[in-house]
């Protein structure tokens, strides 16, 4: 397993080959949601070539998500402002409370 890995996510191994290098590179990890490994290859272009290639997908990928969610969020709230308003009687009423 990878030093920088050991101790600090528990099932880091599923995330590493034998060798402890990442098994996925410049994206989201499909065993972890969130994570992204960048740098740790070094192709015949150069390492720092391959970063800033390997930066821009995941930077592209966070956002992304970041819009997805925002926009999720966002329904949720419209769906929650239409409920209120279908039925006035509703909105203030706290879940759960008796009348």
């Amino acid at each position: 397993m990878h030093a920088a890995l050991e101790g600090f996510l528990e099932g880091a191994e599923r995330l590493v080959d034998g060798k402890g290098h990442p098994t996925a590179f410049g994206e989201e990890h499909p065993d972890a949601p969130g994570l992204y490994f960048v740098g740790y290859r070094n192709p015949p272009t150069g390492a720092i070539h391959d970063i800033a290639k390997e930066a821009v997908r995941v930077a592209k990928s966070i956002a992304d998500a970041a819009t997805t969610s925002s926009s999720a969020s966002t329904s949720a709230t419209s769906s929650n402002a239409t409920k209120s308003a279908a039925d006035p009687a509703d909105s203030g009423k706290k879940k759960g409370a008796r009348t």
